[in-house]
């Protein structure tokens, strides 16, 4: 295994187990929303975004123009996609601790439903991503 792989696979997992980190936190914590929205945002900032960062670097240290095309291909844009929800999803875990913060109930659960939204928007393209990439090495 070469040592961008091992970067890769690594970030992967810390990413991954951050991501389940937080929908435990999300559904156990509802009814919690300050505590759930602080906890979120430091996850977010010293965990999950260092990871899913180390994710692209490792894919960009990876990349081969050679392999372009096909399940690579396809394998590439499902894992951009999951990484552009994931940074699309930073903004409303900022945003709802301020509100939190500003007492506005209201906006802290807009900005909590559009986090569950980015959650199962996510998915489906990360997880074809891993899938993908795990048969591409000929693990599944």
């Amino acid at each position: 295994m070469s040592g961008a792989l091992f970067v890769h696979f690594l970030a992967l997992g810390t990413w991954l187990g951050c991501v389940a980190v937080e929908a435990v936190l999300e559904i156990a914590g509802a009814g919690e929303l300050p505590t759930v929205a602080r906890l979120h945002r430091w996850i977010d900032a010293f965990v999950e975004i260092p990871a899913f960062t180390a994710v692209v670097v490792s894919g960009l240290w990876m990349f081969d123009l050679d392999r372009f095309g096909g399940v690579y291909l396809a394998k590439i844009l499902c894992g951009l996609a999951a990484v552009l929800v994931n940074v699309l999803c930073v903004g409303p875990v900022f945003a709802r601790v301020r509100a939190v913060a500003a007492g506005d109930v209201t906006a802290a659960r807009r900005h909590s439903r559009w986090i569950y939204v980015a959650f199962v928007a996510g998915m489906l393209p990360g997880f074809t991503a891993l899938g993908l990439g795990l048969r591409m090495l000929g693990l599944v």
